[in-house]
């Protein structure tokens, strides 16, 4: 078996003589030529090519309606059933300890924001598993006390509930008795407010994130696209779920890039209060500071064990010059603590 996805020349081949339409459609997009790969040269030990092949086998089980659950345990049985080599012996039990070695969210701190969706067609039942999602995701939150969250609810139009707090104990307490306003859904009125919320008092030296929940489509306000990408600019990481299957099929544009990490669609509201919080706090683990298109300097700073991610616009035809002005510790390879260090 070859990559980190530990596929076999049995998987490479069947995908190379495939007649599925799906994966023909996407080798393009993937810009990974399969005619041209080749067990016996190693191809797979290819880190791209590794998880391409991944992907797209997956994508069969997709098309057969063998969706990838959220939680570990079902996704190690999902694992053993569809995906593993018949030469390996290993189980669903290895899988999920193998899981659960996997690096824990290290970033120093991070700004989260949630938006809520209160319109009417949610009701009394579901809003009540939006609020334990919500109380669920700040619960994982209190591992580090540099983390912030704020709330905001929306209907006809957008309610400030919790402005950027570190109490995170006070926090629970506001969203569990957070009122239910029966009424339309004004997405862009939240986003503004998040928006403002990150203007005023967003910290740029950590993750600045939103998490937008909906059920539904706007039906009041102004347009809702412009608002995103206010938003997104202002270098906010912007997350958008989608539940149930009546909800607005642009959230996924509205979504910051990577799609696949940032935008989500789930069946119901139990779903998203039971095995989504895990996926999602996973994902929130690997967002990066983001610097707007006119901020010169990031300000940043990190303990031992931890990791922070910059996004930092550039032109892959200019490049750009990156300088690490460091005042405590040092670079990789550096004795100086003082080493000024310039990366082009």
């Amino acid at each position: 078996m070859a990559g980190i996805w530990q596929n076999d020349e049995t998987v490479l081949s069947y995908l190379q003589n495939t007649t599925n339409n799906f994966i023909l459609q996407n080798l393009t997009t993937l810009g990974v030529n399969f005619t041209e790969l080749d067990w016996q040269n190693g191809d797979l030990e290819i880190p791209l090519n590794s998880v391409t092949v991944a992907r797209l086998l997956v994508s069969t089980f997709e098309q057969n309606n063998y969706d990838i659950p959220y939680d570990i345990p079902s996704q190690a049985q999902y694992w053993v059933n569809y995906y593993k080599s018949p030469n390996n012996t290993a189980t669903a039990q290895n899988f999920i300890d193998n899981a659960n070695k996997m690096t824990k969210c290290k970033p120093p701190g991070m700004d989260l924001i949630f938006l809520v969706d209160a319109s009417d067609s949610i009701g009394t039942e579901d809003y009540q598993r939006a609020r334990d999602f919500v109380i669920s995701v700040i619960n994982s939150s209190k591992s580090d006390s540099s983390n912030r969250v704020g709330v905001v609810r929306f209907s006809n139009y957008a309610t400030l509930v919790l402005n950027l707090t570190y109490d995170l104990d006070a926090a629970n307490d506001i969203v569990q008795n957070m009122f239910y306003d029966d009424g339309m859904t004004n997405i862009q009125a939240a986003l503004d407010m998040a928006n403002s919320m990150f203007t005023l008092d967003g910290r740029i030296e950590v993750p600045q994130v939103a998490l937008l929940i909906t059920d539904g489509i706007p039906n009041e306000g102004t347009p809702t696209g412009p608002a995103a990408g206010r938003l997104k600019s202002l270098g906010v990481n912007l997350f958008t779920i989608g539940v149930g299957d009546q909800v607005t099929a642009d959230l996924i544009l509205w979504a910051s890039s990577p799609n696949c990490m940032f935008y989500y669609s789930l069946e119901g509201y139990t779903q998203l209060a039971t095995v989504f919080p895990e996926l999602l706090n996973s994902q929130i683990c690997d967002v990066s500071v983001v610097a707007s298109d006119n901020q010169t300097y990031v300000p940043g700073s990190v303990d031992k064990d931890q990791a922070l991610y910059y996004e930092i616009p550039a032109s892959v035809t200019d490049g750009f010059t990156l300088k690490l002005d460091i005042h405590e510790g040092a670079c990789k390879g550096s004795e100086d603590p003082g080493d000024h260090s310039t990366v082009t």
